[in-house]
């Protein structure tokens, strides 16, 4: 053992008390992310008083590592209690004056922790990382002063983040805003096929000869194409962006975030910087980003690229719309898992184009708001890290 490490189970115990008269319903489970999360399972009519309690201060993991990847699912709870399935270790630290929660949380965050609770899990079925293993974690434990001292630090650039984010998404909200403000004068039912106005009195059936003349109806695929450039698969792409489906960010308009090249085991696509990625299973529908750099991604993932470029504001808002996304879902197929498809699909959902006069102070406006979101993502990237330096830093503190 280093001089400065110590050995984690002279500051933690485990705790495990159920929840037996089953006062506490909020179920939470615990991320690879390394933070809890509503529990996904349906609780009406379950005994409650099966599950173990949490309360404030007190950590859960899962000491089944297998199911994870790389990452170990571990976090602090945060709020008041709640509970967990017993499937998870609770334990708490014994003396605060020692060890601050919030710091032994920094450590877990650490992708050190995660490589060596990967690495000590064992097991021929499932690999777990048991109670005593988690007790032989060796970490430096400084003085409580520099140990608030790191949780603040870090706390002000999550905090941070957190305010962009919350920038990001009012971007989005407004940009939503903005289009249905700007293209929903009139509406096509594509269910119906009936064109409607809006009024002070709500939807209004009308004749498509009574639209404004400068309006039309197009065709998603009259101002949108799908790109479909393979990547050769079975060869190493270290060198690329490579971005799955399941980090296409909900809620945002621009994608910034990637993980870094792998060996391409499926089919793969490419795109570039300003194509818009739209998930085509269901569960990914709600998922629309403009990339903001160019990469491969999963053939699950619609590279969809505007026709006429000085519209790109014009396509990602009508692909990110409400109503958009409910007619993929309302038409996708299969059951195991829906998809939606792109020629015989999606490309013909039609929607109502406003003039070119106010399709360009539209564009205009929505680019600005792009611009403003590019600004934030990098800012948050940044920030990352710098997050990630001070992980890497905790290792050295005395």
């Amino acid at each position: 053992m280093r001089s400065n490490y110590k050995r984690l189970g002279d500051y933690i115990r485990e705790v495990s008390i159920k929840n037996s008269d089953s006062a506490i319903s909020n179920l939470l489970g615990v991320s690879n992310e390394k933070y809890f999360m509503p529990s996904i399972a349906n609780i009406n009519g379950t005994d409650l008083s099966k599950y173990k309690t949490i309360k404030q201060g007190q950590f859960a993991y899962g000491p089944v590592t297998s199911r994870n990847g790389d990452k170990v699912s571990i976090a602090l709870l945060e709020e008041d209690e709640a509970i967990v399935s017993t499937s998870y270790t609770t334990f708490e630290i014994i003396n605060h004056e020692k060890l601050l929660p919030e710091y032994l949380a920094l450590w877990f965050k650490r992708p050190e922790f995660d490589r060596y609770a990967r690495f000590m899990s064992h097991g021929s079925v499932r690999e777990i990382f048991d109670w005593g293993k988690m007790c032989d974690v060796e970490l430096p434990v400084p003085s409580i002063k520099k140990q608030i001292a790191m949780v603040t630090i870090l706390k002000t650039i999550q905090q941070n983040i957190n305010k962009s984010n919350l920038l990001i998404d009012g971007y989005r909200d407004f940009a939503r805003l903005l289009y249905s403000k700007n293209f929903k004068t009139y509406v096509f039912n594509n269910n119906s096929n009936k064109i409607y106005q809006n009024s002070a009195n709500g939807l209004i059936e009308i004749e498509e000869s009574k639209i404004n003349p400068e309006w039309k109806v197009v065709r998603l695929i009259d101002i949108v194409e799908q790109i479909k450039t393979p990547i050769k698969t079975g060869k190493h792409l270290f060198d690329k962006k490579y971005v799955p489906i399941d980090i296409i960010p909900k809620n945002r308009l621009v994608l910034d975030d990637f993980i870094s090249g792998r060996e391409a085991n499926s089919s793969l696509i490419s795109f570039e910087e300003n194509d818009i990625l739209l998930g085509a299973m269901r569960v990914y529908f709600h998922r629309v980003s403009l990339a903001s750099f160019s990469g491969i991604t999963r053939s699950t993932v619609f590279v969809l690229r505007p026709i006429n470029k000085s519209d790109l504001a014009t396509v990602l808002m009508s692909i990110d719309d409400d109503d958009t996304i409910s007619y993929a879902t309302n038409n996708s197929r299969g059951t195991t898992m829906p998809y939606t498809v792109w020629e015989d699909g999606l490309a013909k959902y039609k929607i109502i184009l406003p003039s070119s006069d106010i399709r360009i102070i539209f564009n205009a406006k929505i680019q600005k708001i792009l611009n403003y979101s590019v600004f934030q993502t990098n800012k948050i990237s940044k920030l990352n890290q710098l997050k990630e330096e001070l992980y890497k830093n905790l290792s050295s503190i005395q």
